[in-house]
């Protein structure tokens, strides 16, 4: 997969895993967090954002980004109601942000339909302190500061 994307995107040179995650922005500026199921095979038991891998079929990485989106919580959204907040650089893999703002539909964790396993177990609405509690030992690996500019995008909207 990495090797026909990198015949299109050059920034891309080098990394191992192409990804894009979505912060969900609802009211009270709380942002959407899920939690890893146990059996899932990277960072078992922790918070996340809604994201994963840009697979063959997305073709482009707001593409991944809405389907990863709908796979994970079933929110169902169309490209143009993103907004792009940032690339994320981190060991091999290179990391595409988006944010969707006020969320419609509720959210709900259903098995992965690819794969059948249900990859995330509990979810909540949280404001940005409430995930630096997590941080240390709860919290997958993404910029705060990313959380902090979908919030000031929202305020400005």
């Amino acid at each position: 997969m990495l090797n026909k994307w990198s015949n299109f995107i050059n920034e891309t040179k080098g990394a191992e895993n192409l990804a894009a995650r979505v912060v969900c922005v609802g009211p009270n500026d709380k942002i959407l967090v899920i939690k890893r199921a146990p059996g899932s095979p990277t960072d078992l038991n922790k918070w996340d954002i809604p994201g994963g891998h840009v697979d063959m079929s997305d073709n482009s990485f707001e593409a991944a980004a809405i389907r990863e989106l709908f796979e994970e919580t079933c929110l169902n959204y169309d490209e143009e109601d993103l907004t792009y907040l940032g690339r994320h650089d981190f060991q091999s893999d290179v990391v595409y942000y988006f944010g969707i703002f006020i969320p419609k539909g509720d959210v709900r964790l259903l098995p992965n339909p690819e794969s059948g396993f249900i990859e995330h177990t509990e979810y909540e609405w949280t404001t940005i302190d409430q995930i630096k509690e997590y941080e240390k030992q709860d919290l997958t690996i993404f910029p705060i500061y990313l959380l902090r500019m979908a919030l000031e995008r929202v305020q400005k909207q």
